[in-house]
């Protein structure tokens, strides 16, 4: 799906789309379309993703925007998502960005511990 023209021209015309008509977009196709759009994407993308996150009274799509902008390549906007979790711009439980490699791997062991945070939940039965 990464680097395929076709999908990457579909989900910019369905994004440019959605700029027009949200309801143009249903909500469970809005994450991927926007990611794409963005790890494809350019200053103008970002810029648009970060207007919506800041407009939107929805949490749920200010998450689909936000989680988009992690999708970056460019080192310049890379750096403008990450000062973005530093700042109260997101509530604290909701400054969550997920790159594309987050996805795909396992979570690191919590505190240096070797225990993964699955694993740590269930210790002393709790869960």
């Amino acid at each position: 799906m990464f680097g395929d023209e076709d999908v990457i021209k579909t989900c910019r015309q369905n994004f440019d789309n959605y700029l027009k008509n949200p309801e143009s977009i249903p909500p469970d196709l809005r994450a991927p379309i926007f990611a794409i759009a963005m790890r494809y994407g350019d200053a103008t993308i970002w810029q648009k993703l970060h207007e919506l996150g800041l407009k939107t009274a929805s949490t749920e799509d200010k998450q689909y925007y936000y989680d988009a902008l992690a999708f970056a390549t460019d080192p310049k906007l890379i750096q403008k998502s990450l000062a973005i979790t530093l700042t109260d711009e997101l509530p604290t439980s909701r400054a969550d960005f997920h790159g594309p490699e987050s996805r795909t791997r396992e979570r690191p062991p919590r505190s240096g511990l070797g225990i993964r945070e699955e694993e740590s939940e269930t210790i002393g039965g709790e869960r």
